[in-house]
């Protein structure tokens, strides 16, 4: 198969399943939208139209806001200091310690085969 048969190919099938993801999308948001209604049709009878309304609208304001602040969050890179694995190895350590100071000697020899290691020169 050529290289042009073949994007073409890819394009097609990128399309379709493009497509697929819209009409899913649009039956989603339908569902929603009858749910929606329903839920506005049950808080009407217990309370009104107008407070019904508010319910529904804050509701989804909150959602709306909750969406990105989720999305702001989840994108967002973390920023971790380079160092911070050790810090929080050594925060572990000292509880132990802190715990029983027979932990004291362990995290010595562990200390000391850590820095044996990379303070060695090494073949490569």
């Amino acid at each position: 198969m050529s290289l042009s048969r073949w994007l073409g190919s890819l394009a097609k099938d990128a399309v379709l399943y493009l497509c697929a993801a819209v009409a899913a999308l649009c039956i989603a948001l339908a569902g929603l939208g009858f749910l929606a209604a329903s839920l506005f049709v049950w808080l009407a009878s217990h309370t009104g139209n107008a407070a019904a309304a508010a319910i529904i609208g804050a509701t989804l304001m909150a959602l709306a806001a909750l969406t990105l602040l989720a999305s702001g969050i989840s994108l967002r890179k973390p920023r971790r200091h380079p160092l911070a694995d050790w810090i929080d190895t050594i925060a572990v350590v000292s509880t132990l310690v802190r715990q029983d100071p027979k932990y004291a000697v362990l995290a010595a020899l562990i200390a000391g085969a850590v820095t044996e290691y990379f303070a060695t020169e090494r073949k490569r």
